[in-house]
């Protein structure tokens, strides 16, 4: 990730999917607040990248949560194991990359 070099980034741009939520931390305060700084942490790594203009940073911490008083992981989302998407789960990310993807050709088109 460091070592790219800008002028490769700009013929291809880099879409970064952030962590997500995941129904085997609903009652993990720990793992769950981890998380949430891990989001953060890679948001600002991408943000402060000498090729940051590049880099689509996606929030996906509460992608797949109901909220409420607090995210809570949306079963429908997610495989019976608890950390893997489901068919709709991955639907949802499909659309999301998708989205990120049209855009990103549509500048390198202009």
């Amino acid at each position: 990730f460091r070592s790219a070099s800008c002028a490769t980034m700009k013929k291809n741009s880099l879409i970064f999917l952030g962590p997500k939520l995941e129904p085997w931390m609903e009652n993990d305060h720990h793992a769950r607040k981890a998380y949430g700084k891990l989001s953060k942490a890679m948001k600002r790594a991408c943000n402060s990248h000498p090729c940051g203009n590049e880099i689509v940073f996606v929030e996906c911490l509460t992608m797949f949560c109901t909220v409420s008083d607090k995210a809570t992981p949306n079963p429908m989302f997610f495989h019976r194991d608890g950390l893997h998407l489901s068919d709709e789960g991955y639907r949802v990310w499909k659309d999301v990359i998708e989205h990120h993807l049209k855009n990103s050709l549509a500048l390198i088109r202009n």
